[in-house]
């Protein structure tokens, strides 16, 4: 007596379905590859400092180190150094925050103001404030050392109650290096 199949075709139906379909998945299904280059990140965290530190109050100096440290901890690569100079009347506060993966040594010199300088050393995910004395424009240098040759930058700004904020920030990927610097004037 000859056995009649009842069902083997489906439970290979069945099966030839969930196998099409897992390859259908994976190939189509996946994340797409990231299309955003390390310039195109390095735009957009600029950005994000130019954003925060047009926040004009002294609040941002906790905001910028706190970006500077989300931006550590999520972005490959990523460093960064910024200094905010907060002006009130005839003296003005001095920011450095350090995210450049070395401690930082160096000196703050500043024109027209008492002290004329001022070393400093800035751990790195650290911040240090250095107050001074002055009135009109002030040109302020950071000259620094990060494990390798002296570096100096140099801006100016007024001490009639503005807010100015220097950035540096870099995303390092193997041996190329994408760098932003700028200042921001808050009136």
């Amino acid at each position: 007596m000859k056995r009649k199949s009842k069902g083997q075709i489906f439970v290979v139906g069945v099966v030839l379905l969930v196998v099409i379909l897992a390859l259908f998945r994976e190939s189509f299904f996946v994340n797409p590859p990231s299309t955003m280059t390390s310039d195109d990140l390095l735009d957009n965290i600029e950005k994000e400092f130019r954003y925060t530190a047009g926040i004009s109050h002294k609040a941002q100096a906790d905001r910028l180190s706190n970006l500077s440290s989300f931006f550590r901890s999520n972005v490959d690569g990523f460093e960064g150094l910024y200094m905010i100079v907060f002006t009130e009347a005839a003296e003005y506060t001095v920011h450095t925050g350090n995210f450049l993966r070395a401690k930082i040594d160096g000196e703050i010199d500043v024109s027209g103001s008492s002290p004329s300088s001022e070393t400093i050393s800035v751990a790195d995910g650290s911040v240090q404030i250095e107050n001074f004395d002055a009135t009109g424009n002030v040109t302020l240098e950071l000259t620094y050392t990060a494990g390798g040759p002296d570096i100096s930058e140099e801006f100016n700004f007024d001490t009639d109650g503005h807010t100015t904020v220097f950035y540096d920030i870099a995303i390092k990927e193997n041996d190329k290096v994408m760098r932003r610097k700028g200042t921001v004037l808050i009136v």
